[in-house]
């Protein structure tokens, strides 16, 4: 009826609206209206409602509202002020001309058209608001949404910056302030990714809404990580209350410096854990590096000269869903990668009685030759290079590939550097691609790897992300001459990768002669990760020590054949009958084309 409160259309399923014109439309009809007060008064909340129940033929719409004067409400515009516009006749000016973007955008010129690195650097005011904005709209008209590479466009800025710095700044633009900034700094950045440094302390809601972006500050206040969906932020210094308020996804790591942050997280949808995972530990330590690289902040620097002793003070901020999601997801994985690894096995093992079958069969019928035949399975080739390389695991998917050198025919004629010059592009990135990013990186540790200090994994890290120009001042930290050691150095760095375990060496090396000298050679770069072949003219391993010493001085079978045995088992690959320089089958070309190296071991038996 007209008398329902308006909310009844969620139990009656019927608008007070309706009920109200249907009232006033059948007490006319019936020429009842004349005697009849038609009223509303279910709970009407605005003068909206007021006007829609006096139209719909309602005379009282409730005590309290009888002096209301709804005249007005019907008024025509054009009769309050006749001589005023009535729709829009002026263009609205915002001032784009004058944005500080439009100066960025000319400056940039040569990246927009050309794709090459700009370095711009100007004073910035209050008054410039979403700067880099305009700018990235030109960046993604020409280069779409991959952007270009980090750090091509570099711009730094000094002053006070206005609202939105860097709103929905686009891959490719880097923006540095020395100064500080009004709110909603990298407005849209934490949309999907990007990566923002603080040196200082942050106001409310920092990273509010963030679903994808690296941050770390020094402080924040109220409301921090609120509804965070994504991404990684460092807290290094106190947070304001209500922190990660409806934060349902990504992570944050705070250090605790007066024990208080528990009484100032909101518990209601995350568990504040212990970082004691080294993927955890490696990523905490590596954002406050970049912080205290990209700002120079001392504050940094201080957490990571004593990292061990704080880190007990740091605690990992974890959404309990987003927790269960990833342990489904990395049980998923393992399930996953358990039964492809017992596919591949039972593959190799059929291979492997496929392989014997023929051996037999090949043994058979050239049981009267006197040359031996190898039955090697062809090792799938993985790319050097592709275009859009990937780091995680990127030393399963891509092959070594080591530095070229010049046409020999062309060295010829000068005395200029042998190797090819080495520019960015899609080899470097995919080689950058392969550091493995260890927990304990021997690659840098004096007494195994660089005797520099060099950090390899970080300046893989730099260069597979295109920031040359911090990869150049990564090294210029331990190596006052980078361009020096990178050509003469004979990359010990190299040989001390944990991935010459599991993945090809770092050389392949073929030895002629598996006499004693043949052996030992073959032992100690076999230990030292290389790809080791021992090549023997006779039908068996030994040299001298098989054929020259006599078998009661040595047995062969116990002690020379063991050791080979041992060797083989160690890696170490041998072929007998293999008379290099005569047979076709192994000729001189052939070793140095499938070889980094060539030892001659002979020995004193005429060649």
């Amino acid at each position: 009826t007209g008398a329902s409160r308006w909310t009844g259309i969620k139990n009656a399923g019927l608008p007070w609206e309706l009920g109200l014109a249907e009232t006033h439309q059948t007490l006319v009809a019936n020429d009842l209206r004349g005697r009849t007060v038609l009223q509303t008064d279910g709970q009407l909340k605005t003068g909206r409602d007021v006007a829609i129940a006096a139209l719909l033929g309602a005379e009282d719409n409730n005590e309290k509202l009888q002096n209301i004067d709804l005249s007005l409400l019907l008024r025509p515009a054009a009769d309050i002020r006749p001589e005023a516009a009535q729709y829009c006749i002026q263009k609205q000016d915002h001032g784009l001309d004058m944005a500080l973007d439009q100066k960025l955008i000319k400056l940039s010129t040569a990246a927009l058209e050309k794709g090459l690195p700009v370095y711009i650097e100007t004073p910035i005011c209050n008054v410039n608001r979403a700067v880099g904005t305009m700018l990235s709209h030109e960046v993604t008209k020409c280069y779409h949404l991959a952007g270009l590479p980090a750090g091509t466009i570099h711009i730094k800025l000094s002053g006070s910056a206005g609202q939105s710095l860097g709103a929905f700044l686009c891959p490719g633009i880097m923006l540095e302030l020395e100064g500080d900034s009004n709110d909603y700094v990298g407005k849209g950045l934490s949309a999907t990714s990007g990566e923002a440094y603080f040196n200082g302390m942050a106001a409310e809601r920092f990273c509010v809404r963030n679903s994808g972006a690296k941050a770390v500050v020094e402080g924040v206040g109220d409301h921090g990580c609120e509804y965070m969906t994504g991404g990684t932020v460092v807290v290094l210094g106190k947070t304001g209350r209500n922190f990660a308020a409806g934060m349902s996804g990504g992570i944050a790591y705070v250090l605790d410096v007066d024990g208080k942050f528990q009484s100032r997280c909101n518990p209601e949808l995350v568990d504040l854990d212990k970082i004691e995972e080294e993927e955890d530990i490696v990523t905490l330590k590596m954002m406050i590096q970049q912080h205290q690289r990209h700002t120079n902040s001392q504050l940094a620097r201080e957490v990571l000269a004593d990292f061990e002793s704080l880190l007990p003070k740091f605690i990992k901020v974890f959404p309990r869903d987003y927790k269960r999601v990833l342990a489904k997801m990395k049980d998923q994985e393992a399930s996953e990668r358990a039964a492809k690894e017992a596919e591949e096995q039972d593959e190799v093992e059929l291979m492997e009685k496929d392989a014997f079958e023929e051996l037999k069969k090949l043994a058979a019928a050239s049981s009267n030759e006197k040359s031996s035949l190898t039955v090697e399975a062809e090792p799938v080739k993985r790319p050097t290079q592709v275009s859009d390389a990937v780091k995680h695991r990127g030393f399963v998917a891509y092959e070594r590939e080591g530095v070229q050198y010049r046409d020999p025919n062309v060295r010829m004629n000068d005395w200029k550097e042998v190797m090819e010059e080495s520019k960015p592009g899609l080899l470097l990135k995919t080689q950058s691609a392969r550091c493995m990013d260890c927990g304990t990186p021997f690659c840098h540790q004096e007494n195994s790897g660089c005797p520099l200090g060099n950090k390899i994994p970080e300046f893989n890290e730099l260069v597979y992300q295109n920031r040359w120009r911090e990869a150049l001042d990564r090294l210029l930290e331990t190596n006052n001459f980078p361009e020096f050691t990178g050509r003469v150095c004979p990359a010990p760095c190299e040989g001390s990768c944990v991935l010459g375990i599991i993945e090809n060496p770092v050389k392949s090396i073929a030895i002629i002669g598996s006499g004693p000298s043949g052996l030992a050679a073959a032992d100690q770069l076999n230990r030292m990760g290389h790809s080791v072949t021992v090549y023997e003219r006779a039908d068996r391993i030994g040299g001298l020590m098989m054929y020259g010493v006599p078998n009661m001085k040595t047995d062969k079978v116990d002690v020379v054949q063991r050791r080979v045995n041992l060797m083989a088992e160690e890696g170490v690959k041998f072929v007998v009958n293999a008379n290099i320089g005569k047979d076709p089958s192994y000729s001189l070309d052939r070793l140095r084309e499938e070889n980094d190296a060539i030892v001659l071991a002979i020995g004193a038996t005429k060649p």
